[in-house]
């Protein structure tokens, strides 16, 4: 508005400037001048027709200038409208992202959802607006804003493809996700985010080859780092181990072993994934060597865990070898319950009893109560074992370090009362 007033300023001084001119100019030189038309004859001072001349060409410009104005009037309005609509548009866009980080979901959909029509970019739009719905649980709602952005920017469909994937499994539709997700990277299959979530989604599914055969491509793309790639390659060979494992596959097993890139097999949750998993379909003939190579290198419980309960062709180097783990590591209790049952093996119950003992008053576990009860019961012992028996259950059901102390005193009584105690 000031620019506009200092524009009609300066246009009244430069027109005031030329009249003072014209006058001047006028009265010094007013000449003469004659126009002759058929029938007609007009004389006059050159200095009055210098201004009718002026006057005329700015009335013409003027008039023009209203012509073209008011021929342009409708469409000067309906671009008003139009960025008034757009100023809505921005203004409904702004406030529904701000309700949807603040987790007000109604309130952003409603105004991502009124701000779409008239929005610059409908699909932000409509992407925000199918997040909001899903925040809602509407997935029927969330489906047709997804539809709606495809409508407003078909070319975008990657966009879409991933945003629709990622809602997906945000709401545990891996199914549907992994098949979004597969469309999209047959359809590009050098996008990057998209293989990223394939990995995501097969390890969900536990479709490991998959995640192996992606994980490649990815490294050579640098989109993961080197311990990203460790820790991914790590669950999915524990994840196929496991599966045999649990299909009883003595072959498959040991072939998913041996296939395990050797830098990976020194890797002691893989060692343990896989001597657990023989050990389920009683299949250890490799563990008893593999677990001591592994434990020669470095301590890990997991690890002595399994050695306590894999049998080897010689039970008395065995428990020798776990033995020379007593001097650094005589205050584990796992080691003390690896020994007991190493012990047992050999026939060595007083040894085993006393490692019992000791891995108790560590950390007290079910398994070493058990173990304790099935060693008193063999001796004859019945009414301690019932005790130890009930200390494990005890513990295996959730009780307490105080509930296992209050059972100290119940060593003189029958097993009959031990037993109804339990129930």
């Amino acid at each position: 508005m000031r620019r506009f007033g200092l524009k009609l300023l300066l246009l009244i001084l430069l027109a005031l400037l030329a009249a003072v001119g014209i006058g001047l100019f006028a009265h010094d030189y007013p000449g003469h001048m004659v126009i002759r038309l058929p029938g007609w004859r007009v004389e006059t001072s050159l200095s009055f027709f210098i201004v009718a001349l002026l006057v005329t060409l700015f009335l013409f410009y003027t008039g023009v200038r209203l012509l073209l104005g008011t021929l342009r009037f409708p469409g000067r309005v309906l671009h008003w409208q139009s960025g008034r609509k757009r100023l809505r548009a921005e203004r409904y866009l702004r406030n529904g992202l701000l309700a949807l980080i603040e987790g007000d979901w109604k309130r952003a959909e409603r105004l991502l959802q009124r701000g779409a029509p008239s929005s610059r970019a409908p699909l932000i739009n409509y992407l925000a607006a199918a997040r909001a719905a899903q925040e809602q649980g509407a997935l029927e709602r969330r489906d047709n804003f997804l539809r709606l952005a495809h409508q407003q920017a078909p070319n975008n469909d990657i966009i879409i493809g991933i945003a629709q994937a990622e809602l997906q499994m945000n709401q545990h539709q891996t199914e549907q996700a992994l098949a979004t997700l597969k469309h999209l990277n047959d359809r590009q299959p050098d996008q990057a985010h998209v293989q990223q979530l394939l990995v995501q989604t097969y390890s969900q599914v536990g479709d490991w080859e998959a995640v192996l055969q992606l994980l490649p491509q990815l490294a050579r793309a640098r989109l993961l780092s080197e311990q990203q790639r460790h820790d991914l390659e790590i669950k999915a060979y524990s994840g196929l181990l496991t599966r045999a494992g649990v299909a009883r596959r003595r072959d498959a097993l040991d072939t998913i072993w041996n296939d395990i890139p050797r830098r990976l097999r020194q890797e002691s949750i893989l060692i343990e994934t896989y001597v657990s998993e023989c050990l389920r379909i009683n299949h250890t003939g490799k563990s008893e060597n593999l677990l001591r190579t592994a434990l020669k290198k470095s301590w890990h419980p997991g690890l002595m865990s399994l050695y306590g309960r894999i049998e080897a062709e010689d039970t008395g180097k065995q428990l020798a070898f776990a033995e020379k783990f007593l001097k650094e590591y005589a205050h584990e209790s796992v080691l003390l319950l690896a020994l007991a049952r190493l012990s047992l093996r050999n026939g060595l119950w007083g040894k085993a009893r006393s490692y019992l003992h000791q891995a108790i008053e560590l950390q007290p576990t079910p398994e070493a109560y058990r173990e304790l009860a099935d060693l008193l019961r063999q001796q004859g012992e019945h009414t301690e074992a019932a005790r130890f028996y009930q200390k494990g259950l005890v513990l295996a059901t959730g009780g307490n370090r105080e509930r296992l102390l209050s059972l100290e005193d119940q060593q003189g009584e029958s097993n009959a009362d031990v037993a109804r105690r339990v129930v």
